[in-house]
């Protein structure tokens, strides 16, 4: 199990994020979510060891992946970008990645180079966008590391091979109990995926909580009006309106006690999806 304690970093006179503390279970997919900007990359990459904290530690049973970098082998990085890798080709990677984790499968990755018709001497950088993200992440089921930190992982595939994807990520959950760190604006499909979601804002990195806890800490509601009311309450937020009709977040008690008295001629409970969190979470006019 990957623990971090109290985990800081800054950069120049900028915090990024302080005192996070967490774990990730074997067997769980855990969501990070955030805006923009928040920090959920450099917190990945200091999770794997490519940035140094500013204070606190990462550690797997028991060793700081800072200072016994040999941990690292037991977890792998999949970025939101291959220009990490603009000078190597799929050959060397596969090389270097399987002289570095000891259960590396390089069956595995060399057999989906040849049904995808992959060149392992082309450069990663030459593949399209959806290849080359599609050939990282099966490069990271090959490495069998019991943690996988993925971002944006399936920005630039296809409809197709997005649903494959996600299954073999199913699959490999089940069959290996790996634990899943997935930072990604995809909720739709975190949705599916998550069991438990974490957040990041203003520097601050909230502990999981279950997914089922997430969506139960807020109500949506489709509410109809003889004459629509402005609604001017800080824990209420207006998701849409078609003529008297609204749907609504309702993000705390007060809030609604506060929808109550607005006297609605109706109120329906609508499901509430991980995007309803994410918005009823963030709100605000920040890029999304």
């Amino acid at each position: 199990m990957l623990t971090v304690e109290h985990l800081t970093k800054r950069i120049g006179q900028k915090m990024i994020y302080e005192n996070a503390s967490f774990t990730l279970p074997a067997g769980t997919i855990t969501a990070l979510i955030g805006r923009n900007g928040a920090g959920k990359t450099t917190l990945l990459k200091t999770l794997v060891g490519t940035y140094l904290p500013t204070r606190g530690r990462v550690e797997w049973a028991g060793e700081s992946i800072h200072d016994v970098p040999a941990t690292r082998r037991h977890i792998f990085l999949v970025p939101d970008s291959v220009v990490h890798y603009r000078q190597m080709s799929l050959g060397e990677l596969i090389g270097f990645y399987a002289a570095f984790y000891p259960a590396f499968d390089r069956p595995y990755i060399e057999n989906y180079c040849r049904s995808a018709n992959l060149d392992r001497s082309r450069r990663v950088t030459a593949l399209s966008k959806g290849q080359a993200q599609l050939f990282l992440l099966q490069l990271a089921f090959a490495t069998n590391a019991p943690v996988l930190l993925l971002d944006e992982p399936t920005d630039g595939l296809d409809r197709i091979n997005k649903r494959d994807y996600l299954k073999q990520l199913v699959s490999l959950l089940a069959e290996r109990q790996t634990a899943v760190l997935i930072a990604s604006h995809q909720l739709e499909e975190l949705d599916s995926l998550a069991d438990r979601v974490m957040t990041i804002e203003h520097h601050v990195v909230k502990a999981p909580k279950t997914l089922e806890d997430a969506k139960s800490s807020i109500q949506k509601w489709q509410v109809v009006y003889e004459e629509v009311p402005a609604l001017a309450h800080q824990d209420i937020q207006v998701l849409g309106q078609t003529g008297r009709v609204l749907n609504v977040l309702v993000l705390s008690e007060a809030g609604a006690a506060y929808l109550e008295k607005t006297q609605p001629l109706l109120k329906d409970p609508l499901p509430v999806q991980l995007e309803d969190y994410f918005l009823g979470t963030f709100g605000g006019d920040q890029d999304v």
